[in-house]
């Protein structure tokens, strides 16, 4: 008897954990958002190209970026970098139809210096 109701509550829970995140929905980004990244464009011309290749593959925005780095048109961290959101400045599907953002940046105690750009998926709700 103990292990049907434990294989019943099992179920349910993992029923309602399927719901749950199911209706729970990510978010959009907003004005002063914290975002962590590790490669930031240094302008909107260059991430505006990536967000292009990044409608065709993963693979064509992946090697753009590398090239993109090589030339000094974006810059990579060792390890990812805290920065905050100043503005969202498109929104676009990525290749696989995915909402995804084009956001501009800097650095979490700078007087509103945008630093760069970004691309991001839309924002886990917590």
């Amino acid at each position: 008897m103990f292990k049907a109701r434990l294989v019943l509550f099992l179920f349910i829970s993992c029923i309602v954990v399927f719901f749950s995140s199911v209706t729970s929905s990510a978010e959009a980004w907003k004005k002063d958002d914290t975002i962590t990244s590790n490669i930031v464009c240094l302008s909107e011309e260059t991430i505006l190209e990536v967000a292009r290749q990044d409608t065709i593959s993963f693979e064509n925005a992946s090697s753009f970026v590398q090239a993109l780095l090589q030339q000094g048109r974006c810059v990579s961290f060792m390890r990812p970098t805290q920065f905050q959101v100043d503005k969202i400045l498109l929104s676009y599907k990525d290749h696989l139809k995915r909402e995804t953002f084009i956001l501009r940046i800097n650095y979490i105690f700078s007087d509103n210096n945008p630093f760069g750009f970004t691309i991001a998926l839309q924002r886990p709700s917590v």
